[in-house]
């Protein structure tokens, strides 16, 4: 058996070992607000307007309601077919949503077996026309109808979530994305269209804005999360665009989260192997 000094040995050799790997595959929270954007890439698109990711593909409407699909690479498939209204577009994990007035419209991604739920909530139920900004996350609808207010609704649409609106007074708002961050703190993403030019601003789910970042010469409408990057549809500028959201410099998103690079994990595996032969030959001496 090993003696007590063969074990504190280790014990530091591998605390050593820590500390020279604390950051390996962890994920750290910018204690900063500042947001900046970086364009991963950019897809010719006419007219896109309403945006959603199913887990596996991008789907994308233009201002007929024209609903196509193509993958996280920009690459069309063919498939298409008319949504029920010209809207935005989300997904609940089924099947794609539009809306249009107070009414929901759920539909597979051929547009077949269609329903439909009649928004309830007041005062949401006295606004008619068009909405700009649609997502539906944790079972529940995050809806903005063009006209300065984003509302966050229960998954039955007959109540809202917290305090109503989640944002207003802002002058108005398009996109609308909830995503969840690496290191598990969900951020509401909202366009900002009542700037010029329009911003991406990110929130708390408390409404607490945590930063914005102006788009340059771009005039966003859609917002789709495809679990790495954020999708904006500029309508006016006939493109789709892929953005990496930053904070302090870094991915709210880190791919790699929760797994350790090999290169970080060998200081760790050799100090660990040093210590114990060390220990070996302490107490082989003895």
């Amino acid at each position: 058996m090993y003696g007590w000094r063969e074990i504190m040995n280790l014990k530091y050799a591998l605390a050593a070992a820590a500390s020279l790997c604390g950051v390996c595959g962890v994920a750290t929270t910018a204690s900063a607000a500042e947001i900046t954007l970086e364009l991963i890439d950019s897809y010719d698109r006419a007219d896109p307007f309403g945006l959603a990711y199913d887990g596996t593909h991008i789907w994308w409407a233009d201002n007929g309601g024209v609903i196509r699909q193509m993958t996280t690479d920009g690459v069309d498939t063919g498939v298409s077919f008319s949504g029920p209204v010209w809207s935005e577009l989300a997904w609940d994990g089924s099947q794609l949503i539009m809306t249009q007035n107070n009414t929901v419209y759920f539909f597979d991604r051929d547009g077949s077996n269609m329903t439909t739920q009649t928004i309830t909530a007041a005062p949401y139920t006295g606004i008619l026309g068009l909405n700009d900004g649609l997502d539906w996350d944790n079972g529940e609808l995050w809806i903005s109808p063009d006209i300065g207010n984003v509302y966050r609704m229960e998954g039955d649409l007959s109540a809202f979530v917290g305090a109503s609106p989640f944002l207003g007074g802002g002058g108005g708002y398009s996109g609308v994305e909830r995503i969840q961050a690496t290191n598990g703190t969900d951020y509401v993403i909202v366009v900002n269209d009542a700037s010029s030019p329009r911003e991406l601003c990110v929130h708390t789910l408390g409404g607490v804005e945590i930063g914005c970042q102006a788009f340059s010469n771009s005039r966003y409408e859609g917002l789709a999360f495809d679990g790495r990057y954020l999708w904006a549809a500029d309508y006016f500028g006939d493109r789709i665009d892929k953005y990496d959201i930053l904070s302090d410099g870094g991915s709210i998103i880190d791919p790699g989260v929760g797994e350790v690079p090999l290169p970080a994990a060998l200081p760790l595996m050799l100090l660990g192997l040093g210590g114990l032969g060390a220990a070996a030959r302490r107490k082989k001496k003895a």
